[in-house]
């Protein structure tokens, strides 16, 4: 292995951490690099999958790499070929035109989004795809040993019925892979293309659970903050395009800013279950979606929150004092996120099958959808720049 590349064999992840890049981040840190032969940033792109050759229920997404991801998916540098076809039958079909990717101002490549059919099958699986190419202007045309026709396509099982089980099977996997002998990596080394996006479980496990009993976290990615007190203008967002997640505490009554803005519940409460071998079924947690109003104002804003607290009944009654009731009734963390008027789902493998086998009209509008990622991923590029 290259010094410079991180091995995902060889070390854990902090808690709550994944490899989820962003399309800017694949092209510039993983795509470019491949095709002009330099060190990557991590081992976490499986080498020269022929994604458009093998259906993919039988590509090798092994649990080595989903730890490593969200769900069901995986990446893979392969080659461009006409008809995406495999040897079954199946076809990979686009939903849309291809969309620039911006780093800044500059197009640095494309993606385009792709459904797969079996085999005599009129309607799509469940099985996504976003296939990303360089843009050939940024390679230099007398470089030697370079392969034009590289690609990344990151492949996703995205099942409409799908529920919580995804989040707890893929915070099993990080729990298994945590538990190797390897050394954890701090935040400060994570390569490229690695971001803090737990799993429901692991908020609760990893982080709220340790910080009611006063045990050691891992990692400082989930900051105390009196979150009520403040309009979610004024919290500490490093990255507004990302979602942020702050310690805090409750208090009886109405959830209202010093400024008069108020957060109000939408929806049922959500259980969290544990998801692995100790207690499948077990409910560890619950989260509460709510929408922020600013003070004054009938209309919600922008901004949703998801607050999550523990289940009270993890804790034996006889063992449970006072000062650790009061932190189990109060203690929660919160979940924020700002939804732009130009902003969709952070990735468009997030759309499931049933919208995307429907008509072309509607295919036009995810696709005019899917363009407003440019303005995105030019804030995060910035970002990741100045990191």
């Amino acid at each position: 292995m290259d010094p410079q590349t991180i091995s995902i064999e060889d070390v854990k992840l902090p808690p709550g951490f994944c490899f989820a890049p962003t399309h800017t981040e694949l092209i510039r840190h993983y795509l470019i690099k491949k095709i002009l032969n330099r060190p990557l940033p991590s081992t976490a792109i499986m080498e020269y999958i022929d994604f458009n050759d093998i259906d993919p229920d039988q590509l090798p997404i092994s649990d080595q790499f989903l730890a490593y991801y969200r769900g069901k998916e995986g990446y893979g540098f392969t080659q461009v070929v006409e008809g995406r076809t495999t040897r079954s039958g199946g076809h990979w079909k686009a939903s849309g035109p291809e969309v620039p990717v911006m780093d800044g101002d500059e197009v640095i490549g494309f993606k385009t989004h792709f459904v797969y059919y079996s085999a005599g099958e009129e309607k799509c699986t469940h099985w996504t795809m976003l296939e990303y190419r360089v843009n050939p202007g940024l390679i230099a045309t007398d470089s030697t040993n370079i392969d034009s026709t590289l690609v990344i396509c990151k492949v996703q099982y995205k099942d409409d019925t799908e529920n919580l089980s995804s989040d707890s099977d893929s915070s099993k996997k990080n729990e298994n892979k945590m538990d190797s002998n390897n050394q954890t990596i701090s935040i400060a080394e994570l390569p490229p293309g690695y971001h803090f996006k737990p799993t429901d479980p692991e908020v609760i496990h990893e982080f709220l659970i340790k910080k009611i009993l006063n045990l050691p976290i891992r990692n400082t990615a989930i900051k105390d903050i009196a979150f009520y007190d403040f309009d979610p203008e004024l919290l500490p967002i490093a990255n507004r395009k990302e979602e942020a997640y702050f310690f805090t505490q409750v208090v009886a009554g109405p959830r209202t800013t010093k400024s008069g803005g108020h957060w109000k519940a939408s929806g049922r409460d959500e259980s969290i279950m544990r998801g692995d071998e100790v207690s499948l079924d077990e409910v560890i947690g619950f989260k509460t979606f709510f929408v922020f109003y600013s003070a004054g104002e009938k209309k919600t804003s922008n901004w949703t929150m998801h607050e999550y607290r523990v289940n009270p009944g993890l804790f034996p009654a006889e063992s449970t004092n006072e000062t650790l009731k009061s932190k189990i009734d109060t203690f929660v963390i919160c979940k924020v996120h700002k939804e732009d008027d130009d902003d969709s789902s952070n990735d468009e493998t997030t759309f499931s099958p049933s919208q995307l086998d429907q008509s072309e009209e509607t295919m036009d509008n995810e696709t005019a959808t899917s363009s407003r990622f440019q303005s995105d991923q030019s804030e995060t590029s910035k970002s990741d720049d100045q990191s």
